[in-house]
């Protein structure tokens, strides 16, 4: 099937994946590797479109009934900004948080948004919303939060996307609101499960239906929508290209910890994502094991990086030993 990625917010130290079919069915990507994984999910962004081979998910437990296992992927073209799919396979909610999930939504004194288990669990955990008045940014916690404004005191949702957090998101921004897992905390202070309510990402510039004809194969008025067999896909496996510069300097930072490439970094990896022979020959320190663990996150399935840095390491020892100057090091 072919899955246009809508969403991407933080699971531990990897990603949970949103996006919608070309049947517009809202799904959740989940690796089939991802307890092995650290970083599942990292390798999607906002606007990718990917083929994959999927199964439904066992044992799910509502809200999130969205979620399908992924066994093989490749990515397409991307797509670039999704709001025509959006708004065509998931309509926004229009107004204040009283509009989300059917009114189930309560607040803790503080603010939060929450749906009890006592009061009925929806039966899907994401949805669009256009609020009718700004989003503000609050910083009085220790997460990310946005909050509406009320006369009580306002009304708060957990910022859990990678975007980077605005102060201020505008009223009618299409906004993407999820649901977290049940959860009350240990200490007993809170005795029923809850799922607090918290904001995915959103959407500030608004688009035609060009990209909605371009993913679905069909214009945007019919209602059904059916994936015309395509001739010019290769087979899974066979990648395109992926010196997609933003989402490598996305990676750089955000699993090394780095905000630039050193000399010739981006130029081998480049190299190495276009699949081709590549041999580097760089002074210690000068970054090589990067370039190749970089592009491994970027390719589909298993990819194998050998990095002999412990041999590296013994071989000076070795040969300092040879020579009988134990205790020499410089």
């Amino acid at each position: 099937m072919k899955v246009l990625i809508v969403a991407k917010t933080r699971m531990g130290s990897g990603a949970c994946i949103g996006g919608f079919t070309s049947d517009e069915e809202s799904v959740r990507l989940i690796s089939a590797d991802s307890d092995a994984h650290d970083g599942a999910g990292l390798e999607y962004e906002v606007g990718d479109v990917w083929e994959v081979e999927a199964t439904s998910a066992p044992d799910i437990i509502p809200p999130h009934v969205e979620n399908i296992i992924v066994h093989r992927k490749r990515r397409l073209p991307s797509l670039g900004n999704p709001i025509a799919i959006i708004e065509r396979s998931m309509p926004p909610k229009v107004g204040g948080p009283a509009v989300l999930y059917e009114g189930l939504t309560q607040s803790t004194l503080s603010g939060s948004l929450y749906i009890a288990e006592s009061g009925g669990i929806p039966s899907y955990s994401t949805t669009s919303w256009r609020a009718d008045q700004p989003l503000v940014r609050d910083t009085t916690g220790r997460r990310i939060r946005y909050r509406y404004s009320t006369e009580d005191g306002g009304r708060t949702l957990t910022f859990v996307g990678f975007q980077e957090p605005c102060q201020t998101i505008p009223a009618g921004t299409l906004l993407r609101v999820s649901l977290a897992h049940l959860w009350r905390p240990d200490d007993g202070s809170i005795t029923e499960y809850r799922c607090y309510v918290q904001l995915s990402g959103w959407f500030l510039e608004e688009t035609g239906n060009q990209e909605f004809e371009q993913f679905s194969g069909h214009a945007a008025s019919p209602p059904e929508i059916d994936t015309p067999p395509r001739d010019d896909v290769p087979p899974l496996g066979d990648t395109p290209p992926l010196d997609d510069s933003a989402a490598l300097l996305h990676l750089l930072k955000t699993v090394f910890g780095y905000d630039e490439f050193r000399p010739l970094q981006a130029e081998i990896i480049e190299n190495i994502l276009n699949r081709r022979d590549t041999s580097i020959i760089m002074p210690t320190g000068g970054g090589k094991s990067l370039c190749y663990q970089l592009p491994a996150m970027r390719f589909d399935g298993l990819t194998v990086v050998v990095c002999p840095l412990i041999s590296l390491m013994e071989a000076p020892g070795d040969a300092v030993t040879t020579e009988g100057c134990v205790g020499c090091f410089p």
